[in-house]
This record gives structure tokens, C-alpha cells and sequence, in this order.
């Protein structure tokens, strides 16, 4: 599953640490503060990490429209 590749710790949900380095294996610069926009906007269970099923909605675009 794709979100394992961002949940490499295995917690069944991706951090900001989790963002903070796939963010670096991609080279992408992105700052913490853009980082956690990215997570509070996908987090509908607000417990400031991002789970299978909010991982879903982002990909299927569920969130964003």
C-alpha cells in the first residue's frame, strides 16, 4: 500500500516526521509550517497525524474538492 511508503515506522499513520522525509528523499523544500497545512487539512480526526482512510481521501481527492 502506498501509504506505507510515508508511514515507515509502521504506527499505521504518517507524521510530520514521516512528511519531513519523504519531503527530503524527493527534494522537495518544504518548511514544518507547510508540512503541517498539508496534515491539518487531511486530518478530519484532528490528532495532528494522518491515517489510512484520511491518506485515501488525499489520494482520491475526497478532501480537496
Amino acid at each position: 500500500m502506498v501509504h506505507n511508503l510515508f508511514d515507515n515506522d509502521r504506527t499505521g499513520k504518517i507524521s510530520l516526521r514521516n512528511l519531513k522525509r519523504v519531503a527530503k528523499e524527493l527534494n522537495e523544500t518544504m518548511t514544518d509550517t507547510e508540512l503541517l497545512e498539508m496534515i491539518e487539512r487531511a486530518d478530519t480526526d484532528q490528532d495532528g497525524e494522518i491515517n489510512g482512510e484520511e491518506f485515501y481521501a488525499i489520494m482520491t481527492k475526497e478532501t480537496f474538492t
